[in-house]
């Protein structure tokens, strides 16, 4: 876990476990393996059926920041996760549903769950009637899986977002064969739509970073203000030269959908009122 973060676009982090396997070239150079490598040398838990998992101290950060989060009357956003896919399927069973049962226990934090599994048969384990306190998102890296939007809006949830990061080629989100542009309202069943309501953009930052081309960025963020959605744009490449400044035509983009508030009485058992709660 991380109480606090270099993550830019979330308060906090929490993994139910480390370690994972490589599904898409997005994940060739990915920042977690080598972080797992540097701190857990000879541990093999990258492209394996190991992976690391920890104890109570570690379950029990999370209901410390929710405690905080109703004092404060403002909720904390948590990603998960930084480490691991929870929708891996050699991921510890038990550990996700710990994470589940997290998620519940904890109403005050905004959970951000990113995959690169939407498809996975796993997603169904989310139980949305329970939470209001999840976002789901996918990372879709290049036009290969631009696909994974439809399957992430299948997933209930409280709302969805996208990671293009790293993004390695231009995103073309009006390629929907003769339907809407993936941004907008898409159908998932009778009487049921449901659309996209963030959206982060990033190059790789790590060795063997690949190009980056403003141009990309540049068009995912004229789609995010054509429909008025929060836009946060990370990072640059690292093969864009030396360390860059995130300044995309002489401006930074660091939007992110606004905390839940709430006007709490003394006690945190007691009901909140207001937004989302």
């Amino acid at each position: 876990m991380s109480e606090g973060t270099k993550i830019e676009w979330c308060d906090h982090t929490f993994n139910p476990w480390w370690g994972c396997s490589q599904v898409s070239p997005g994940c060739d150079h990915c920042y977690a393996k080598a972080l797992a490598e540097r701190f857990r040398p000879g541990r093999k838990i990258w492209n394996t059926d190991d992976r690391l998992i920890f104890g109570m101290q570690h379950w029990e950060e999370p209901l410390r920041w929710n405690q905080r989060a109703w004092a404060r009357g403002r909720s904390e956003s948590v990603f998960v996760g930084s480490m691991c896919d929870v929708f891996d399927p050699d991921g510890p069973k038990d550990q996700r549903e710990g994470l589940w049962n997290l998620i519940a226990d904890t109403p005050y934090l905004d959970w951000l769950l990113l995959t690169k599994r939407p498809d996975s048969p796993l997603v169904r384990e989310v139980r949305a009637s329970d939470w209001t306190n999840l976002s789901v998102g996918v990372t879709v890296e290049s036009q290969a899986y631009i696909d994974r939007i439809g399957k992430l809006l299948e997933i209930p949830a409280r709302s969805y977002f996208v990671s293009f990061e790293p993004l390695l080629g231009a995103i073309d989100l009006r390629s929907r064969a003769g339907r809407a542009h993936w941004f907008d309202y898409i159908e998932i069943g009778p009487h049921t739509h449901r659309k996209i309501n963030w959206a982060i953009v990033g190059g790789e930052s790590g060795p063997g970073a690949r190009p980056m081309d403003a141009d990309w960025v540049r068009t995912l963020r004229d789609d995010c203000v054509r429909v008025r959605m929060p836009f946060f744009f990370k990072q640059w490449s690292r093969r864009s030269g030396p360390r860059r400044e995130p300044i995309l035509d002489g401006k930074t983009w660091r939007q992110k959908p606004p905390a839940r508030t709430w006007k709490c009485p003394p006690s945190p058992a007691a009901n909140c009122i207001g937004a989302g709660l």
